[in-house]
């Protein structure tokens, strides 16, 4: 496991104040992009070996070298693959998600950010 330079984690970092800016005015986009954020930052960290890598390698080696922060790893990559559905299902709705899965989609990204500052900090 490689550590993060002070660029680096300045970058992540930008990036996660941008998925907090960005929520406001469109709570899906936000969770996507901290899935992008932490996505990048595993296979920076070397804890993605290859592209084709699946989801349950990824969270076993999170599971090893930090498993306070698995599960919320796990419980946000599933919430993201319910929001790309729901996108799929309906795209041109143009509707923004209710109250309730505003407030879902909050705290997928709370646990997104939990996840990236574990990571961040070794």
């Amino acid at each position: 496991m490689s550590p993060l330079s002070d660029e680096s984690r300045q970058h992540y970092e930008e990036r996660m104040r941008e998925v907090e800016t960005i929520f406001v005015d469109n709570p899906e986009r936000a969770v996507e992009m901290a899935d992008r954020t932490v996505s990048d930052l595993l296979v920076e960290r070397n804890f993605v070996a290859d592209a084709a890598q699946d989801d349950r390698e990824t969270e076993e080696g999170i599971a090893v070298m930090y498993p306070e922060i698995a599960g919320d790893y796990r419980e946000a990559r599933r919430a993201r693959a319910d929001v790309v559905a729901r996108s799929a299902r309906d795209p041109e709705s143009g509707e923004g998600p209710d109250e309730e899965t505003t407030e879902d989609l909050r705290q997928v990204v709370r646990k997104y950010r939990a996840v990236y500052e574990r990571l961040a900090r070794d």
